[in-house]
């Protein structure tokens, strides 16, 4: 089930039509249930309680929750936000279904947080982080999971495109700079840090020494 807040079912089939996948059949078959949340009309209680009972009378095996920012704009109060979103976590756990909750960063470029500030991050097993890198004068796009609760996950960026067929994940290059230890670097916190030359790192290290009188 895809429950949206952002775009209207007729948009999600024609998009869906766009990049060759077959989703209007599924929908038609009932394999997939499309359900449009108006922000404008948001009651945070009844859209609980509709997702709860469609998920019972359908058999619901996977839940797209897509336009939590809609949605959480729409509330002006974190409070009711995070109760909603904590209630369809456990409601969704309790009944072993694979959840997936889309939130749109503010952050274009560059990420200081991965979450909204309710504090939800917590309570999700995995964290995908969808961005942009600019290189030149293009623009990419680039994935990263951030969090996988449980498993061991590789901790890089990969390049990812859309197109005809849906996601395309890119084969990664070569490493073209050997791995280093923390102290070869500054300014680690900005996730951005400056690595530095090792006879620049010789120079300080020599230059911390103290010097006998």
């Amino acid at each position: 089930m895809l429950v949206s807040s952002d775009e209207h079912p007729a948009q999600i089939l024609r998009n869906a039509d766009s990049l060759g996948l077959p989703l209007r059949k599924h929908v038609d078959s009932g394999v997939v249930h499309l359900l449009h949340v108006s922000p404008l009309e948001l009651e945070v209680d009844v859209l609980f309680a509709t997702i709860c009972r469609a998920v019972e009378e359908r058999a619901i095996e996977r839940l797209v929750l897509d336009g939590v920012t809609a949605i959480a704009n729409a509330l002006h109060d974190e409070r009711r936000f995070r109760e909603f979103m904590h209630g369809v976590m456990a409601f969704t756990k309790q009944r072993m279904l694979t959840s997936f909750i889309c939130y749109e960063h503010p952050e274009i470029f560059g990420l200081s947080r991965f979450m909204p500030d309710s504090g939800i991050s917590s309570i999700v097993d995995n964290i995908v982080l969808l961005t942009f890198v600019e290189l030149g004068d293009r623009m990419r796009r680039a994935m990263l999971v951030a969090k996988a609760r449980g498993c061991d996950h590789a901790l890089s960026t990969r390049e990812y495109t859309i197109g005809p067929g849906g996601l395309t994940l890119l084969p990664e290059g070569p490493e073209t700079l050997p791995f280093a230890s923390f102290s070869s670097y500054l300014g680690l916190l900005s996730r951005a840090p400056t690595r530095i030359e090792p006879d620049t790192l010789q120079r300080r290290r020599k230059s911390d020494v103290p010097m006998d009188e």
